[in-house]
């Protein structure tokens, strides 16, 4: 029997909706992982850097919500340290060194 071990992040989105970040599913990280790799070389230009995490977090988004969320809401419902945590629970990417997950 198999035991499985996935860290759960529970975040609070701005307009009081709950989900619960686990790492995505191979179907989901592929297309993640591709576009995060993108981030290497924007690392100087902070809203390219923004533009990718929220691609990334739309994604994520697609498997911790039935309903999915649109761009539009991701930017007003997130800032960044929660865009970092969606990040941190749907990879394992760690992209803060104060991570509150750590």
């Amino acid at each position: 029997m198999a035991t499985t071990v996935v860290d759960i992040i529970k975040i609070e989105l701005d307009d009081g909706k709950e989900i619960e970040c686990k790492p995505l599913k191979i179907k989901y990280l592929r297309e993640f992982m591709t576009i995060i790799k993108g981030l290497e070389d924007v690392v100087s230009d902070n809203v390219k850097s923004l533009d990718i995490l929220i691609d990334c977090c739309e994604i994520a988004m697609r498997q911790y919500t039935k309903e999915g969320i649109t761009r539009e809401e991701l930017e007003e419902f997130l800032d960044l340290p929660t865009m970092y945590r969606i990040v941190e629970g749907a990879s394992g990417i760690v992209l803060d060194d104060a991570s509150p997950n750590r």
